[in-house]
């Protein structure tokens, strides 16, 4: 007996502390629960639409159902539809136009939206434009040397039609055409790796390099007076061309990045610490 009702004293003792200990063990376990966003039916919505922009359903320029045709599909209130295209419009992945004819328009995003992101990105970071041209160092060589050993005589060619584009601006005196034709030479270098991802890397640089020259030509009134320079530039790019047709993947990796340094040291000579933000503003 005695045996039996120290037994229950025991499992009276421990009971609460085990209850306890048990409760402390859930804290813990609970502390490490993620709290679960349920999405609001607008994000569904937009989602939705946003899937199927990308997978090509609904193309450049094509105009999405009436609303009364959306909130039916969807089995929406109009304000959640509302909610849901201004999601999309702030993606700037439609435009909506106001009045009895409008409505929203499907826009496919492409470079000119990355770039704008990615120009903001650099403005936050006070980068230098120096900086950005020092990346297109990075991309540029190794793309000769992919082309050299994959593109061959096809991609040499390529780079000729831009090159010709090149000396008619020249001959023109049409400084505008020419600094885009040169952009437009660089951004072929990458094109033809066909990869897409270093591509738009490319595209974004550029375009933050092509609003520097465009500064640089509204600061100068417009005055086309560096036909020097411009043509040892093209001749740079033609000598380019022709190691890559000759398939001398060093002689035309060398060649390219010692031309891009020789040019990043003369265009900031008098600007070095020059912002992006200078530009983009």
């Amino acid at each position: 007996m005695l045996v039996v009702n120290l037994f229950n004293c025991l499992y009276c003792f421990l009971l609460p502390t085990s209850s306890k200990a048990q409760s402390k063990m859930s804290d813990r376990k609970l502390k490490f629960i993620t709290p679960i966003k349920v999405p609001k039916k607008s994000e569904i919505i937009a989602r939705e639409l946003r899937n199927r922009i990308i997978r090509g359903e609904l193309s450049e320029g094509t105009s999405l159902p009436s609303e009364a045709e959306l909130i039916e599909q969807f089995g929406i209130s109009r304000p959640t539809l509302r909610e849901a295209l201004r999601l999309l419009e702030a993606d700037a992945l439609i435009t909506v136009k106001r009045g009895a004819r409008g409505g929203p328009t499907v826009h496919i995003p492409g470079p000119d939206l990355a770039a704008h992101h990615f120009g903001l990105v650099l403005q936050t970071q006070d980068t230098e434009l120096s900086d950005v041209f020092r990346a297109r160092q990075l991309v540029e060589p190794p793309a000769v040397r992919v082309l050299v050993d994959e593109g061959g005589e096809g991609a040499a060619d390529a780079l000729r039609e831009v090159i010709a584009k090149e000396w008619d601006a020249l001959d023109e005196d049409d400084f505008l055409a020419l600094t885009q034709a040169a952009a437009e030479f660089h951004e072929t270098l990458v094109r033809l790796t066909k990869n897409k991802t270093l591509l738009l890397i490319m595209q974004m640089l550029n375009s933050v390099y092509a609003k520097h020259v465009s500064s640089e030509y509204v600061a100068t009134s417009g005055q086309f007076d560096n036909r020097k320079a411009s043509r040892l530039s093209i001749k740079a790019h033609e000598k380019l061309v022709e190691l890559i047709a000759a398939g001398d993947g060093d002689a035309a990796t060398t060649y390219w990045r010692e031309h891009l340094a020789k040019v990043r040291k003369i265009l900031f000579k008098q600007q070095p610490h020059r912002r992006v933000i200078d530009v983009l503003d």
